[in-house]
């Protein structure tokens, strides 16, 4: 229960950081999904894939790992910015990874390995940790 409230504490407060970006540049970063199609995610090596618009409204087609993304922090799935980590590599202890996204929405989810040697299952919705900026998919 500590560890789902620090970390949704944390998440929000990532999140909030970027709402503080100029309107013309949070258009096009927050929600990639609004601005993206064609998003897929290869369980093989953990990429997503999408064809984004810049802010021309040129479609771009562009890959991310989420590994440089998402950690596993005693079976929770964080955001990896210099809030939580600076390692990523969610899939070396997360199995089990799924990927549905329909219209707005893209969520990830996953089996994490705890310290106490359980998993947890958990889920992140991409919108809040993968950005697009300019036509390319990033993460914070």
């Amino acid at each position: 229960m500590k560890t789902t409230l620090t970390s949704t504490v944390v998440l929000a407060l990532c999140v909030l950081g970027a709402l503080g970006a100029p309107v013309e540049e949070r258009s096009t970063q927050i929600n990639f999904a609004e601005s993206c199609v064609d998003i897929s995610f290869n369980s093989s090596n953990d990429v997503l894939t999408a064809v984004c618009k810049d802010r021309s409204g040129n479609p771009v087609s562009s890959s991310l790992s989420l590994d440089s993304c998402i950690s596993n922090i005693n079976g929770s799935t964080n955001l990896v910015d210099n809030c939580i980590s600076s390692t990523g590599d969610f899939s070396a202890s997360c199995s089990g990874v799924s990927f549905e996204s329909s219209g707005t929405s893209a969520e990830l989810s996953a089996s994490c390995g705890t310290i106490k040697g359980g998993s947890i299952t958990s889920t992140v919705d991409l919108n809040n940790i993968v950005t697009n900026t300019n036509g390319i998919l990033t993460c914070p």
